[in-house]
């Protein structure tokens, strides 16, 4: 019952709308899909393959408007409204009381396992909620019964016992309220002659423990006996490979994937082209100071006992895909802290937290460069990286810390090629965005108020900030490393048409969804809408205060 009682609090707090609409990723979603696949919408989820995945996706969308259609209470399914929740917590909480009604019934045994006018009575208690789930108003349960019994016709009952009619007819009528694959509730009425299947739990694939190492001088190959992968050895420990997928291949094979998890896709050519200046999605080491740096940007444990980033993006690894993890990471005694947040954290070791040096060294070894690689091969891995490079924008570009001469980023730069080089600039310096726009600024003689703007302004704003950040450093830390070639790259996006540098070409909008159970023609498109000016507006969820601002975690020269 603790799904349920998480969306109670939604309830309590009157904050249902806050939480639970169409893109939302939290763990009120997850709550929101399990409870919905044990009211039986399974299929209209996709839950064999999403489970409970905490992304409010298409799939989500069918479901919540199904549930609302056999309850009564019509809906598109882009949002979940209060009284559509706490029907679905009613339901839920109906179904030890329909169990327990249908063994009664089988066993003869109804006015044992109910006593309505005893309060205190474990079958009376059960009845409360299956009242409630059929919309009936009442004072006490057997004030309740009275009322249904009217109702239904049924005669001669007072409402202080209960009867083999009165509880075929309370099952009837909810079995109507539950989706069609109702799972954990086998009918033993003998009446029913279609009664519910419950699948079958999926069968969990088994770790591989047992991996073969094999050293020469300066290569180590590891093999799990069906990948294997050839690491370079670096000193004083430590491997590296630079790993093969790229973004680009992986966006043009996987975009819809990707926009499925709410990815969208302005923000997918921007994460592409800051790429090309980063690492590819299974590249890994495990001999710098980080100690372990996988990915797209290189997300590491942290240096010294410090956090790392690298906790945070398993972290959402596990919440969307959670099989996914257990058969990656948990399975071989691995997972993360449970105050590791959006941006920081630590991993745990056989329910252990990792913060000491000792205690980091420890994945420098063959065998877990091997096994994050391994993970780094699959699409619910890779797909999340890309998620997660892109939420990097949440811990700057609206941030007011990171303001030039008063005006947030997200005023001042708003084209997806000038977000792409603030990005870049944030990987590997990120403390320094703010200051060198600011720079640039001043230099330009741009009007005061960036809402007068043109393209031609931002540009030449971009300009003289290409040229700042070559230089810039602050506290005896070396200026941004390659900062002209990273400039190249962006620079080459945008020529092919990846990029633009038109004013407002970045913008946070619902991505376009496709279900995996809509064929193509099919699809259910969300409507884009505009952000208010001035700037680029934040995504709906976006709280300043769930994302910290990241640390130059680099020595000084």
């Amino acid at each position: 019952m603790a799904r349920t009682e998480e969306l109670l609090n939604l309830l309590r707090t009157n904050s249902v709308s806050r939480y639970l609409f169409r893109h939302a990723s939290n763990t009120y979603v997850s709550s929101l899909r399990t409870v919905l696949n044990e009211l039986g919408f399974g299929d209209d989820l996709n839950w064999k393959r999403l489970g409970d995945a905490p992304f409010y996706g298409e799939e989500t969308v069918i479901a919540v408007r199904q549930f609302g259609r056999r309850n009564n209470n019509y809906t598109d399914g882009a949002t979940v409204n209060p009284a559509l929740l706490l029907q679905m917590v009613h339901l839920s909480e109906s179904r030890p009381g329909m169990e327990l009604i249908r063994r009664a019934i089988d066993r003869n045994q109804m006015d044992m396992a109910f006593v309505p006018s005893d309060p205190n009575n474990f079958g009376t208690q059960q009845l409360i909620p299956i009242l409630k789930a059929l919309g009936i108003a009442f004072n006490d349960v057997p004030d309740g019964l009275r009322k249904y019994a009217r109702q239904q016709g049924l005669s001669n009952l007072s409402g202080t016992r209960m009867t083999d009619a009165l509880g075929r007819a309370l099952l009837a009528d909810l079995r109507e309220l539950y989706g069609p694959d109702m799972t954990g509730d086998q009918s033993t009425d003998p009446d029913d002659t279609n009664p519910p299947i419950t699948p079958p739990d999926p069968i969990e694939p088994k770790p591989v423990t047992e991996l073969k190492v094999v050293h020469s001088d300066q290569y180590v190959l590891v093999s799990d006996g069906d990948s294997q992968v050839q690491f370079r050895k670096r000193d004083p420990q430590g491997v590296v490979n630079f790993g093969y997928h790229t973004v680009t291949n992986f966006v043009n094979d996987n975009r819809n994937q990707l926009i499925d998890a709410g990815v969208i896709p302005e923000g997918i050519e921007v994460i592409e082209a800051v790429s090309q200046n980063e690492g590819r999605m299974d590249g890994i080491n495990t001999y710098d100071r980080g100690f372990v740096s996988l990915g797209v940007f290189q997300w590491t444990l942290g240096s010294g006992a410090g956090e790392g980033e690298l906790p945070a993006l398993l972290k959402k690894i596990k919440s969307t895909y959670p099989r996914t993890f257990r058969q990656f990471f948990q399975a071989y005694g691995l997972d993360v802290s449970d105050d590791t947040n959006t941006t920081y954290g630590y991993l745990t070791y056989e329910n252990q937290v990792i913060v000491t040096k000792p205690d980091k060294d420890q994945f420098r070894v063959p065998e877990w460069a091997f096994r994050f690689w391994r993970a780094a091969q699959e699409a619910d891995v890779q797909t999340i990286q890309v998620k997660h490079a892109l939420a990097r924008l949440r811990n700057f570009y609206w941030h007011r810390a990171y303001a030039a001469n008063g005006y947030p980023l997200n005023e001042l730069v708003t084209s997806s090629y000038g977000v792409a080089l603030l990005l870049d600039n944030h990987v590997n310096r990120p403390a320094w965005v703010g200051s060198c726009i600011q720079v640039a600024m001043n230099q330009t003689q741009l009007p005061s108020d960036p809402i007068q703007w043109s393209s031609r302004d931002e540009n030449q704003l971009l300009d003289q900030y290409l040229k700042v950040r070559t230089s810039y450093s602050e506290n005896g830390y070396a200026p941004m490393t390659k900062a002209n070639e990273r400039a190249l790259a962006m620079k080459a996006a945008l020529n092919r048409g990846a990029l633009s540098d038109q004013r407002g070409s970045f913008q946070v909008r619902q991505a376009e969804i496709r279900s995996y159970g809509i064929p193509p023609g099919g699809e259910v498109t969300a409507k884009s809408v505009a952000p208010p000016t001035p700037g680029v507006a934040p995504p709906e969820d976006f709280s300043q205060n769930d994302y910290p601002i990241i640390k130059m975690d680099l020595p000084p020269e």
